[in-house]
């Protein structure tokens, strides 16, 4: 559904590119990781994923079809969440920023209304929260309210940029939640973190970024028998991940192992 065909991005003033010669292709109902370490190229793959940054050179082909060629009706099909939820709610209300695509996209008002509510009580959030003012809300429900935002128009294509960072843990299992209820209804989703070990359990596939470059691009299982790649592109890899899967299966000097070469990197 969602592909890029030699894909560059360079920004303006910029010597290098951010994105070189990317290609994956994403399919619905599956959940994608894309990981690197900070300066990898991750949030710059999103947005050109979301649309909001055109290509140097290359394509994105959303259903086949140039995604630009697309805009801005395709931006329906797309969400996106930034990494810090205070760069994208522009309301001072809550029930307005949820509303406010809602509002572009339905008729009646009421039937905003319904979305909402709907959506609210999705994400486990009490509704009265929604005449609360967005800037007294704590990190972690400015979050939920950006996601909010998002899924009221129910977006076949969800981006979600380091979606854990500075949740509590409450917060997390909410929104870990979300992220397969979202490959159950059939829709691509991408998280973009250098936090491997906090989503990895939630991947199908993983596309591992180093200096705006592809290093791998495979489903999550076999990727475990190349730890070396996550080391090449300076992250750790999945320990919590590898150390259960080796206790399952009664690999116990496996699994200590594992633990010995975390706190080595640690």
């Amino acid at each position: 559904m969602l592909k890029t065909v030699n894909l560059y991005y360079k920004y303006p003033k910029s010597k290098n590119y951010a994105i070189q010669n990317v290609n994956i292709g994403l399919k619905e109902g599956e959940i994608y990781g894309v990981l690197g370490p900070n300066g990898s190229g991750k949030t710059t793959l999103l947005l050109l994923l979301a649309g909001i940054l055109k290509p140097t050179r290359g394509q994105i082909l959303l259903n086949g079809k140039p995604l630009h060629k697309q805009m801005p009706k395709a931006r329906r099909q797309i969400g996106i969440l930034f990494q810090d939820p205070e760069d994208q709610i522009l309301n001072p209300i809550v029930y307005d920023e949820i509303a406010f695509t809602l509002r572009q996209i339905l008729d009646s008002e009421s039937e905003v209304e319904r979305k909402i509510k709907e959506t609210i009580l999705k994400l486990g959030l009490n509704i009265n929260i929604l005449k609360r003012k967005t800037f007294e809300l704590s990190y972690g429900q400015k979050k939920l309210i950006a996601l909010a935002s998002i899924l009221a128009y129910n977006p076949k294509i969800i981006l979600l940029d380091e979606p854990f960072s500075n949740l509590s843990k409450s917060y997390v299992k909410k929104l870990s939640k979300i992220i397969v209820e979202g490959r159950v209804e059939g829709k691509i989703i991408v998280l973009a973190t250098h936090k491997v070990d906090e989503v990895y359990h939630l991947l199908d596939k993983v596309i591992i970024l180093k200096d705006g470059r592809v290093m791998a691009f495979e489903d999550k299982e076999s990727l475990l028998a190349k730890t070396e790649i996550f080391k090449e592109a300076d992250l750790t890899p999945p320990t919590k991940y590898l150390t259960l899967k080796a206790l399952k299966q009664g690999r116990i000097e496996e699994a200590l192992k594992t633990l010995e070469e975390s706190l080595k990197i640690a």
